[in-house]
């Protein structure tokens, strides 16, 4: 009887946890995401002074590839980080959109590099979002580096008027960004050009 009550104990203590954490997480309504923590050791600070303060920022997410983009509203902490962007395209549309450390940010440039986990890499979730259902790597990967690249060129500023440059690595930071699965070697000397 006392090994029943005191599991009866450590269950319940588990569920008042799970249940605390649970509603600590924001949540989103709508097309909107929900604020994301970002990797990036550069923004947080002014993440953690915005989340205190409860200032947010408003970004536009376009998912999609070419020329055909459907467009939605996030918010995040502000001032908006590109880390934290891509977070929010990956809580809209299930995507694991794991870095594997934080964007760099130039003048007028970004250099992104994402986790062997990654959607980019792993391929769509299961169960993918009916919005967003990819058919095969080759739709996944393309429609990835092209949400990305044309979300991160709606919300920060290029050079002298241009569009931001985006450039693509791999996890390791250098070399071309080889997806095998698809052939396809990205130069981290250019910056991606949108299929």
């Amino acid at each position: 009887m006392k090994k029943h009550l005191l599991h009866a104990v450590a269950l319940a203590a588990a569920l008042a946890l799970s249940l605390a954490a649970c509603s600590a997480a924001p949540s989103s309504s709508g097309e909107s995401a929900p604020a994301a923590q970002s990797a990036s050791a550069q923004s947080a600070a002014p993440q953690s002074q915005s989340a205190a303060s409860g200032e947010e920022a408003e970004v536009p997410l376009y998912i999609g590839m070419g020329s055909s983009y459907a467009q939605y509203a996030a918010s995040v902490p502000a001032p908006a980080q590109p880390d934290e962007v891509i977070a929010a395209i990956g809580e809209l549309t299930g995507w694991d959109c794991t870095l594997a450390g934080p964007v760099e940010q130039g003048d007028g440039f970004v250099k992104v590099r994402f986790a062997q986990q990654s959607a980019l890499f792993a391929g769509p979730p299961e169960p993918q979002k009916d919005e967003f259902h990819m058919y095969d790597a080759e739709q996944m990967c393309r429609t990835f580096l092209d949400s990305v690249a044309r979300t991160l060129q709606a919300n920060f500023a290029g050079k002298d008027g241009q569009p931001l440059e985006v450039y693509y690595l791999p996890e390791s930071g250098s070399g071309d960004l080889i997806l095998e699965n698809i052939g396809l070697a990205i130069s981290p000397k250019t910056p991606y050009a949108v299929s």
